[in-house]
């Protein structure tokens, strides 16, 4: 079973009790506090939830009548089927999962005051049912803007990095990490286009490619990588091998990458000579499929010693950080996370997405010891087409010397 195929129809298991957790509480609403028969009740409240997950219900039978070839649904190369099915899907994923944990705070809510929710039950439930409504309202525009700017925008993430006192002479350099791209039939031609466009805006001396080029097959590698062709960078623009460049065809997304003007580097290091200051930019791959030996990594902490030390990978794995930081690297540099890609929850309070069991850092800078981790939230899309807390994004680094210290 294609895998786009086995994790849309896992996920789709809990969002049954997602969706049993929430029609209850509407049923209850409905059939209790405004007088709607039951049966009524049950159509009012199942209609919606069936249309919204027709998605899984298709690619399952689909699957089951074309074999493989049926994961062609989700490609997004059917803008109806995207339109009517895939679409309203995720949606609803957020939408419900949003709105099932405030129903969820209120319950807990409710446990913990049970002694006053026993005295004045009848008023609480009729402030209950206001509340649940009014917030579902409100999560639900909620979810549709920020869904709606996150997919459909890209923001430009800078970040200042302290540079070591022998590194000062790099002050002022200007690199722009971006990751993910993955060209298909939705990260469309005039979308990539229009990343490079702003990439280049920037003006970084150096660009830097965390991986994952297309989403999958190879339809779009080639017109992809001619696309990231127009990056204008003087040092140099460097590429890491992502899981999405190996499942597809790592041999020809090299090559499309080369002939793009990109330097491919695999386990291995590069000096770069800038502003009289030397940079040892070291590229791994480290992927569900492939990853560095443990002996090349030995080895590779011998390379960049006295020099400003950079490492790009495409995962920013627990693994590679502790190894990165031992090996006193200056800055880490990483993708693949999409920053979490639907990260469920408060913003300001918690936020929680699968990646964030993969990888101690998803998105953003952050310090391990003396080293400085950067992760990009990258720019297209893997499983949902959609983004949630965690807006495509291109990163650009400003290395800064600190002031020289009076004595």
């Amino acid at each position: 079973m294609p895998w786009i195929v086995s994790v849309t129809l896992t996920l789709a298991i809990p969002l049954i009790a997602v969706y049993t957790y929430i029609a209850r509480k509407f049923y209850s609403i409905l059939v209790l506090q405004s007088g709607v028969t039951r049966a009524r009740a049950l159509r009012l409240i199942l209609a919606p939830i069936f249309l919204l997950n027709l998605f899984p219900i298709v690619l399952l039978v689909s699957f089951l009548v074309a074999g493989r070839s049926a994961s062609v649904l989700y490609s997004g190369e059917h803008f109806i089927f995207d339109l009517f099915l895939v679409y309203p899907f995720w949606f609803g994923v957020v939408i419900s999962i949003e709105i099932a944990l405030l129903m969820l705070i209120g319950d807990l809510l409710k446990l913990i005051l049970l002694p006053i929710y026993r005295v004045h039950r009848a008023r609480w439930r009729k402030l209950e049912t206001r509340g649940i409504i009014i917030a579902a309202f409100l999560v639900t525009v909620y979810c549709i803007v920020v869904i709606t700017l996150n997919t459909w925008t890209v923001r430009i993430s800078t970040h200042d990095i302290p540079l070591p006192e022998t590194a000062r002479s790099l002050d002022g350099l200007r690199i722009a990490l971006i990751a993910d791209v993955q060209g298909d039939w939705r990260t469309t031609p005039s979308r990539i286009a229009a990343f490079v466009e702003k990439i280049n805006q920037q003006e970084p001396d150096l660009a830097l490619f965390a991986g994952d080029l297309i989403s999958s097959g190879s339809h779009h590698i080639i017109s992809t990588a001619k696309l990231l062709s127009a990056i204008k960078a003087p040092i140099g623009r460097i590429a890491a091998i992502g899981d999405h460049d190996i499942f597809s065809n790592k041999k020809f997304v090299r090559e499309q990458l080369v002939d793009a003007g990109f330097t491919v580097i695999e386990d291995s290091s590069v000096v770069l000579k800038s502003r009289d200051a030397i940079i040892t930019l070291t590229v791994l791959t480290h992927t569900y499929r492939q990853k560095t030996p443990a002996p090349r990594l030995e080895a590779i902490k011998q390379e960049a010693e006295n020099t400003y030390r950079i490492l790009l990978v495409h995962q920013p794995a627990n693994s590679l950080l502790e190894f990165a930081a031992n090996a006193e690297y200056n800055l880490f540099l990483a993708g693949h996370t999409h920053g979490g890609g639907i990260a469920i929850g408060i913003p300001g309070i918690m936020l929680l997405a699968p990646a964030h069991f993969e990888s101690r850092f998803v998105s953003g800078m952050h310090d391990l010891e003396r080293m400085h981790v950067v992760v990009t939230n990258g720019l297209g899309f893997t499983l949902a087409p959609i983004r949630f807390h965690a807006p495509a994004e291109i990163t650009l680094l400003r290395l800064k010397a600190s002031e020289p210290s009076v004595q």
